[in-house]
């Protein structure tokens, strides 16, 4: 249900309100780094560029954290 509202958020430019509901369903994703990308998305779309690139840099970090099975199922 938070999903179709975050959209609508992002379409009226709210981006405050649609973190807040992201943040409500990050423990909905099926991994912390598909949250985080999310989250970095949302953040860029707001011209937060730092807070965008932090978010990217977490998931990333996640991403090479895992054992390189896992890495390669993920691309």
């Amino acid at each position: 249900m938070e999903k179709p509202a975050i959209e609508l958020e992002l379409q009226r430019k709210n981006y405050d309100a649609a973190l807040t509901r992201l943040e409500k369903i990050s423990n909905q994703f099926e991994s912390k780094v598909a949250y985080l990308a999310r989250r970095a998305e949302i953040l860029e779309q707001a011209g937060r560029k730092d807070e965008a690139r932090q978010a990217y840099t977490a998931a990333l970090q996640l991403i090479e954290a895992l054992p390189k099975v896992e890495r390669t199922a993920m691309s």
